[in-house]
């Protein structure tokens, strides 16, 4: 196996990155890297591995039920806010949302879920979670395509599996296709419930100034496209709010 293959195998396949870059600097000009990866996939326990699949769901509902209690939630938060101005933030604006009444009934989460195996004499807990990521779930795509990287090279007989480590055992990821088609169907019950078009609607994604990661995104706004024929555009923050104004019905209108 060869370290040639592994990279141009994720450059050519959009396993990259921008290099770091100042505010200042044309993103359309730095240069990118390959993103990080394993020289081989790294074994995993099955058992463990569809656990961590068959908690996902219960993990989305729990915060999709929690996310409609803004009494336990703010009680919950409030201490962390004391000292935490990112927490603090988040809950004023919360409230003011909350003061203002929430408009828009339909709801659509994204949540990534981290996990570590726990190996320590004594203890049973062989998967721990890390964190539920639910504004920031990326990677989605990058793992797919390192997913496919590894089972690719490994049937062109670039990767020497043994008897036990076939290359059939490496698991199907499909997160690029699965957040394109919640996005899309997110995008379907909105134009259900409005009454208008796709010509008049796309999904929003919102974007660090300068992103780095514009690889894993983009492969997701292409694939939207692709398959769905959903139209997806790149904003930061600043830009909504400079650009950004509310229409006829509350909509939210870029540009």
């Amino acid at each position: 196996m060869s370290l040639d293959d592994k990279v141009h195998w994720a450059v050519t396949n959009s396993i990259i990155m921008g290099m770091k870059a100042s505010n200042e600097d044309d993103m359309s000009k730095i240069p990118v890297v390959h993103a990080p990866f394993t020289m081989n996939s790294f074994k995993y326990p099955r058992a463990q591995f569809e656990k961590a699949i068959s908690l996902a769901q219960h993990f989305n509902i729990l915060v999709e039920q929690i996310s409609r209690d803004p009494k336990w939630l703010i009680e919950t938060l409030e201490p962390t806010a004391v000292t935490d101005a990112f927490i603090h933030h988040l809950i004023c604006i919360y409230k003011e949302v909350l003061q203002d009444g929430i408009k828009q009934t339909l709801t659509l989460a994204i949540n990534r879920s981290d996990y570590m195996l726990h190996d320590k004499e004594g203890d049973s807990r062989s998967l721990l979670q890390v964190e539920l990521n639910t504004i920031a779930s990326s990677f989605g795509a990058l793992s797919t395509r390192i997913s496919e990287m590894h089972r690719e090279l490994g049937a062109m007989g670039h990767i020497n599996f043994s008897d036990n480590d076939q290359d059939t055992n490496i698991p199907i990821n499909n997160a690029l296709n699965e957040i394109a088609n919640g996005l899309a169907s997110g995008h379907k019950a909105f134009l259900s419930q409005t009454g208008l078009t796709d010509a008049e609607c796309a999904v929003a994604m919102i974007v660090q100034p300068n992103e780095r990661n514009f690889s894993d995104q983009r492969l997701i706004q292409y694939q939207l496209w692709k398959v769905y024929k959903v139209r997806c555009i790149r904003v930061t923050l600043l830009e909504v709010h400079q650009q950004g104004k509310i229409g006829d019905r509350e909509k939210l209108i870029i540009g």
